[in-house]
């Protein structure tokens, strides 16, 4: 099945900001360690969301920021437990 194509509008979009988004933002979270908590917290809510809707939590990661990178980041993989 073909791709919708609000689907493509909507990735090129985000593709088109993201760059310069992530840039802007990216010392933010970095002396807000309530800001940080929050993050993490809906983190782990939205993990939960998915697992009651179904889907399988295979990770969850939070780690602290590399060499490149100012705050902790935050890492989710979930998959349906059935093929689409």
């Amino acid at each position: 099945m073909p791709e919708p194509v609000y689907l493509r509008t909507t990735r090129a979009a985000y593709d088109a900001v993201a760059g310069d988004y992530a840039e802007r933002f990216r010392t933010e979270l970095e002396a807000k360690p309530l800001g940080r908590a929050m993050l993490a917290a809906f983190a782990e809510l939205v993990g939960e969301l998915l697992e009651r809707a179904g889907f399988v939590v295979d990770a969850r990661l939070v780690r602290e920021p590399d060499a490149t990178e100012k705050v902790p980041q935050a890492h989710l993989l979930a998959r349906s437990p059935r093929p689409l």
